[in-house]
């Protein structure tokens, strides 16, 4: 029997569906997150997060300085809370697998001065993207530290094992609020169980990927279960050397496998993240 898209979600969420729906159909929100790099002020407005600001109504686009540094990254406060959940330390290799269009990273380079990262996109064009935010978001020696590739996530482990201390997976996924803003009728239950079988390789190989002892987020901006605490459930029936790694964040609530941050509570998000450990050798 098919499913239609309120069937699919309202099973599971029950009751609360009808008011998440409501709330994925409002007006995005973003914050403005300061580029320490910029010589001037910061944003003004409210602090929402470390570094990042709201303001009601939203801001002017992001100004650059002398040296052509921009002063802010809008962007979800959702998705910062998932690119520090990485917990990038200075002189870390840390690979941004899915990187563009490139907030993540930019969290990451601007948040630990001295990791040496690396960000991938499969995509010429969004790669050519990323060039671009990289160019007007960092000085030239930080730049120089980061390394753009156009791997194929699915087989970086053809490419690499065992070769980076944190993993960001930020996995294509269904993307819900955007697929309500535009292609709500392109929606089939078996778009989301596909992609959770891509999902489900990509963290695959990304586990290969992590060295021992090694952290990796897994991220995507879906509320279905099948892309969420699905993958993470069925990676850690496969790979018992990994382990949860669970703790509390500003925004947002614990899932069985992971962390959600859904706009009907708080206005942002939707992100929802697991971050796991790579316990000793594999």
């Amino acid at each position: 029997m098919k499913m239609s898209f309120d069937e699919f979600y309202s099973d599971a969420y029950g009751s609360r569906w009808s008011e998440l729906k409501k709330a994925l159909v409002q007006p995005r929100q973003h914050v403005a997150y300061y580029n320490p790099y910029h010589k001037g002020l910061g944003p003004q407005g409210k602090q929402v997060l470390d570094g990042a600001y709201f303001l009601e109504g939203g801001f002017e686009p992001p100004q650059a300085d002398s040296d052509g540094i921009y002063n802010y990254y809008l962007l979800d406060a959702a998705s910062i809370i998932a690119a520090k959940a990485l917990d990038a330390q200075a002189g870390e290799k840390v690979l941004d697998m899915c990187a563009a269009p490139g907030g993540k990273s930019i969290v990451l380079a601007t948040g630990t001065p001295g990791i040496k990262l690396t960000s991938n996109d499969r995509s010429a064009n969004r790669r050519n993207r990323l060039i671009k935010v990289f160019d007007n978001y960092l000085p030239k020696e930080v730049r120089d530290n980061i390394h753009i590739t156009g791997h194929d996530s699915k087989t970086w482990c053809l490419y690499e094992k065992e070769a980076y201390d944190k993993i960001l997976l930020d996995a294509p996924c269904s993307s819900e609020r955007h697929l309500l803003e535009t292609k709500i009728k392109d929606w089939k239950v078996g778009r989301t169980k596909r992609l959770s079988k891509e999902q489900f390789t990509m963290i695959s190989s990304a586990g290969q990927v992590l060295k021992p002892n090694g952290l990796m987020v897994y991220s995507t901006c879906s509320i279905s279960p099948h892309e969420n605490d699905r993958v993470i459930e069925k990676f850690l029936k496969r790979n018992p050397h990994f382990s949860l790694q669970c703790k509390t964040y500003q925004l947002g609530e614990p899932t069985e496998f992971g962390h959600i941050i859904l706009p009907d509570t708080c206005g942002w998000g939707p992100i929802y993240f697991s971050v796991l450990k790579k316990n000793g050798s594999s």
